[in-house]
């Protein structure tokens, strides 16, 4: 038997994300490894390529459209959400959501900018019928953060309070400095209208 190449694992791994058996790549990868045996690791972009592949082979075309519109659409909701709650307060979708790259486990990354408590923006998201959320404390370059970490219609939210002052730097990355990809709620819903 031939010892898996990097591509097996990630096509493995990507198998394993969209059967539910996994919830992360790394995860997935650690299990396609254990199974198959150890390779060099592949990219995570890789395993989200075969993720999308297969996606697209499982449901076709259409019911790959379908599900990337599910996304926009709970991203939609929870940004609409948030601004309600926080007094319309600057609220962005933020990174590999934002670039509208949906080609793997889905996580929605989402900025919101406000002085309300975490636990009070919480028990508002609870009102409007969100999970409980699990809380975080995120080590930025900025100092720690606030998280919220739930799941709506299965995707996987995290929401990160940042402090209004934050805005200077709304279109760097909170923990490596880089640009990021940012939407409003209004970018959203014209994505949703193509």
């Amino acid at each position: 038997m031939c010892a898996p190449t990097s591509d097996d694992l990630a096509r493995s791994a990507a198998r394993l994300l969209l059967e539910g058996r996994c919830a992360t790549i790394n995860e997935a990868l650690d299990h396609a490894e254990h199974h198959l045996g150890s390779a060099s690791r592949p990219a995570f972009s890789l395993v989200r390529r075969h993720w999308q592949g297969l996606l697209q082979q499982q449901s076709g075309e259409a019911g790959y459209a379908a599900y990337t519109r599910s996304v926009w659409v709970v991203a939609e909701e929870v940004l609409s959400s948030l601004a309600t709650v926080c007094d319309d307060a600057p609220v962005y979708l933020v990174g590999r959501g934002a670039r509208g790259q949906i080609d793997g486990p889905v996580l929605l990354t989402v900025r919101v900018y406000t002085t309300l408590a975490a636990t009070d923006l919480a028990r508002e998201l609870v009102t409007l019928g969100y999970a409980d959320p699990a809380f975080e404390t995120l080590e930025t370059r900025h100092g720690r953060l606030d998280g919220l970490r739930f799941e709506e219609e299965g995707m996987e939210i995290l929401v990160i309070r940042c402090q209004p002052e934050l805005l200077t730097d709304v279109d760097r990355n909170l923990f490596t400095e880089g640009r990021i990809e940012r939407v409003d709620v209004d970018a959203v819903r014209a994505r949703l209208r193509t």
